[in-house]
């Protein structure tokens, strides 16, 4: 019984060691194409953004260009489903199929030796374009991009956003794949509190204007006719009585503020030589201008 007992031990030992040999043979084995392109598509399906970036060393973009493309994809509002490989080749190039945003669309990438693993390398980047009717940035996903300018996307749907968010109005989502080029004109117009912010911006402005000063401030819409009664002017005073208040054209490039009134008050040396002060009062003070759009500002440019 002895004897038998120790083979049977023996016996058992050997199957495992056959065992761990074979799991550790596969642990080592270097991962196929199947395998990296079946977890690329995993990846967009599930929206994993670390490993699509670790995927992506390999390709010949910068550490920008990456960072903006993760945070883009971090920011889809929606991903690939059913995603399904058609054909891998053996330079690496694969095609498949899957569904996005209701339709059924084609994603194609190569994959290229990097060490012991399979990189993204090649075409499998789609690109969108966003042409904006206001401003001159959008936020696509997470990432901040000019307007009218081609950026680099992974396959997914995006929402699409006008830069600043705050004072613009108007978004729209699209779905990119890199089959063919994509390019979406986004209707912009200003959002309700935007008239408001730009009194309050105009306000910083008006204020310096109205400053005590020797001459009369350029650039301000102000005319004090103080020549007509001083020989010499020594000082002006103003007082805001009541601010012009701002109109911005709809296709965002000019602005008007209108009817406010100012009182300016002079002193200085009269003809006759005396000291003399004057009051003068308007009640059509008005400031005009440009709107000028700066990535994820506007500001007022005064003429």
């Amino acid at each position: 019984m002895k004897t038998r007992t120790v083979i049977a031990l023996t016996a058992t030992a050997a199957v495992v060691v056959a065992g761990a040999a074979v799991a550790g043979w596969w642990m080592l084995r270097p991962p196929s194409l199947q395998d990296t392109a079946e977890q690329y598509l995993h990846a967009l399906e599930t929206g994993d953004a670390d490993t699509l970036d670790s995927m992506m060393e390999g390709a010949s973009l910068s550490a920008d260009e990456r960072a903006r493309i993760g945070d883009a994809f971090q920011g889809a509002s929606a991903h690939i489903t059913h995603a399904r490989i058609e054909t891998i080749r053996d330079d690496g190039s694969v095609r498949a199929t899957a569904r996005l945003a209701g339709d059924e669309v084609t994603v194609g990438f190569l994959l290229a030796r990097h060490g012991r693993d399979y990189r993204l390398n090649g075409d499998f980047l789609g690109t969108l374009t966003v042409t904006p009717t206001l401003g001159d940035a959008v936020r696509v996903g997470r990432a901040t991009t000019p307007a009218g300018e081609p950026v680099m996307l992974l396959p997914a749907e995006y929402q699409i956003t006008p830069l600043p968010d705050d004072l613009l109005s108007g978004r729209s989502h699209v779905a990119v794949t890199n089959a063919t080029p994509v390019t979406a004109k986004l209707q912009v117009s200003f959002a309700a509190g935007a008239t408001d912010r730009a009194q309050q911006q105009l306000a910083t402005y008006e204020d310096r204007c109205a400053a005590s000063t020797a001459v009369v401030p350029a650039h301000c819409g102000l005319r004090v006719p103080w020549a007509a009664d001083l020989r010499t002017l020594e000082r002006l005073d103003f007082r805001i009585d009541r601010r012009p208040a701002v109109r911005l054209a709809r296709d965002g490039s000019t602005f008007a503020a209108t009817g406010g009134r100012i009182t300016a008050t002079a002193r200085g040396e009269a003809w006759d030589g005396a000291s003399r002060t004057i009051t003068y009062r308007t009640d059509d003070w008005a400031l005009r201008g440009r709107i000028v759009f700066d990535g994820t500002t506007m500001s007022l440019h005064v003429d």
